[in-house]
């Protein structure tokens, strides 16, 4: 059978089309068990196939075991809230993945919210604890206080000794450019000192989510 062909050319597999046909869930059940070995499929189509819940949850098993797919097209079968939620449970976990098609599924408004509830992005990471300065206004008494004066001082010192050469040569540093301001400040991030410099963006993560015709409403989008 199909699947088991498949089976012998998972490390080579790219494209994997299978659109209009009737594979329904307990075909997408045995492709699951073929493709979920691994490979180096980059395009799964199977519009058209009448897969439901159940074989959305087998195809959710294809996606984590291919490092490499880009795409996922499941468009016009019949995958409700169940399944939306456990392919996008899968999609969220795949960052090289970029294109998940899924016009025309009823998945209605619960299934739209689940799929936004879950490739939702974290939250933000803490900001960074702030620079120290080195003018000595961190100097704090008390007790159980600490005395920074001197540490900015001696800092200050390094700074106004240091040759423009042996500061350019270090300006680098993890996490990007850092500068000796004129305000006696080191360690401060380039795109701080300079409002032209941003910070690198990732490729990783979706591009593309197609959901046309799922028959959401306004609780499904807002």
């Amino acid at each position: 059978c199909l699947a088991e062909a498949l089976e012998r050319h998972t490390s080579t597999l790219r494209k994997l089309d299978l659109g209009g046909n009737v594979v329904g869930d307990a075909g997408a059940a045995r492709l699951s068990v073929s493709l979920r070995k691994g490979g180096a499929l980059r395009l799964l189509m199977l519009p058209s196939n009448r897969v439901g819940d159940a074989g959305a949850a087998s195809l959710a098993e294809v996606i984590g075991a291919h490092p490499q797919l880009e795409e996922l097209q499941l468009a016009d079968n019949k995958v409700n809230e169940a399944g939306a939620v456990r392919l996008a449970e899968a999609v969220a976990r795949h960052p090289g993945l970029r294109v998940f098609v899924l016009d025309r599924n009823p998945i209605g408004d619960a299934g739209t919210a689940a799929i936004a509830n879950t490739l939702a992005p974290p939250p933000p990471p803490p900001p960074p604890p702030s620079t120290l300065p080195v003018d000595g206004s961190c100097d704090t008494d008390g007790e159980g206080g600490v005395r920074l004066a001197s540490v900015g001082q001696d800092a200050a010192r390094v700074a106004s000794e240091t040759a423009p050469s042996e500061v350019e040569g270090n300006i680098s540093a993890a996490g990007g450019k850092t500068a000796f301001g004129n305000a006696g400040r080191i360690g401060i991030p380039a795109h701080e000192v300079m409002p032209n410099a941003q910070p690198p963006v990732s490729d990783a993560g979706l591009h593309a989510l197609h959901l046309c015709g799922c028959g959401f409403g306004d609780a499904g989008a807002l």
